[in-house]
């Protein structure tokens, strides 16, 4: 009769740890569901990201570069060609180079980096520079193109820098693989 009542006690707890690890794991489940539903685009983000630097998001993109030297760094393209740096903090450690093409959620805060005037200017005179001495004008043009747009940024907006918006991320999600 003893071993009866034992055994029967056993079996229910065993059940009962079954259900609740169950529930747990759907929990879980949920959660990363809920994860990449939160989701923004980049070009949201980037119309908004003067107003949000030092708050937590989660954005979408497709990761077309990782840095291949630290795994640290990867950049998501939004639909208008921008492109959003991220940035893994130390818990994150990295990114996997089977990214590269896929789409993924990222969780993180935005930051802001600022380009001076200054700099900008020393990096156009560079640029001509360069262009004189060996005569690469294709990729010149392409740094002067994006350097004209920062200036023309600036002037329009009455700066003296022009914002670099980042992402340092605490987690990710696959959304996409390629």
């Amino acid at each position: 009769m003893m071993f009866r009542i034992l055994f029967t006690a056993v079996i229910a707890a065993t059940l009962v740890a079954c259900n609740t690890k169950q529930a747990q794991s759907n929990t879980e489940t949920e959660n990363a569901a809920s994860f990449a539903s939160e989701a923004i685009t980049i070009d949201s983000l980037l119309s908004v990201a003067e107003n949000i630097v030092g708050k937590e998001v989660v954005v979408a993109g497709r990761v077309t570069h990782l840095c291949h030297r630290t795994h640290r760094r990867c950049f998501l393209r939004g639909s208008r060609e921008a492109n959003l740096r991220i940035e893994a903090n130390e818990e994150l450690g990295g990114f996997n180079n089977e990214l590269i093409g896929s789409t993924i959620a990222v969780k993180g805060t935005v930051g802001e980096s600022r380009l001076s005037l200054e700099y900008v200017k020393e990096q156009k005179a560079r640029i001509e520079q360069q262009q004189e001495a060996d005569g690469s004008s294709e990729q010149c043009d392409s740094e002067r193109m994006n350097i004209e747009k920062m200036e023309q940024w600036m002037a329009e907006n009455g700066k003296d820098y022009y914002p670099v918006y980042f992402i340092t991320a605490s987690d990710f999600e696959l959304v996409e693989a390629e």
